[in-house]
């Protein structure tokens, strides 16, 4: 005697199954990329503002506040991305945009416990944009050297 429930309960879990495979991350390089590029960026930025002057900050054009404050950010961001996309063979985009986003969450808890309140950067609106592109490129490059270095090996 045949079930007919028995075929549906296995087409279910077959079907969880595989969407569990997918949808796996790898929480241990998520969480070490995260502080790496938290520290990273960090630097960047302490380096930046030591350079130009915390004084200066507030007298910097919008142009030169994205060349000098941005820019170097966001490159440092790209090269740090880029290594962990390239190591990374699947759902690259996922990832990235996790450890994005998981860095950006321990800055604002950081930035906030030493503000002693919730601290919001006034250029969010342009840090998104900038944060989005980086993600981008750094996927694309990326899987651009995994490839180059799949073909040398």
């Amino acid at each position: 005697k045949k079930l007919p429930n028995r075929e549906v309960t296995y087409t279910t879990c077959s079907i969880i199954s595989v969407m569990w495979q997918g949808s796996a991350l790898n929480w241990f390089s998520i969480f070490k990329f995260s502080i790496f590029h938290l520290v990273a960026i960090t630097l960047v930025s302490t380096l930046t503002t030591l350079l130009i002057g915390a004084d200066n900050l507030g007298k910097q054009s919008s142009i030169d506040s994205l060349v000098y404050f941005q820019a170097p950010s966001a490159f440092v961001g790209l090269v740090v991305l880029s290594f962990y996309a390239r190591g990374q063979k699947s759902q690259t985009l996922l990832h990235l945009t996790t450890v994005v986003v998981i860095s950006d969450i321990f800055g604002f808890v950081i930035l906030s416990a030493i503000m002693g309140k919730l601290y919001f950067a006034p250029t969010w609106a342009i840090d998104l944009p900038i944060a989005a592109f980086t993600i981008l490129a750094a996927t694309y490059i990326g899987s651009h050297f995994r490839g180059v270095n799949e073909e040398a090996t």
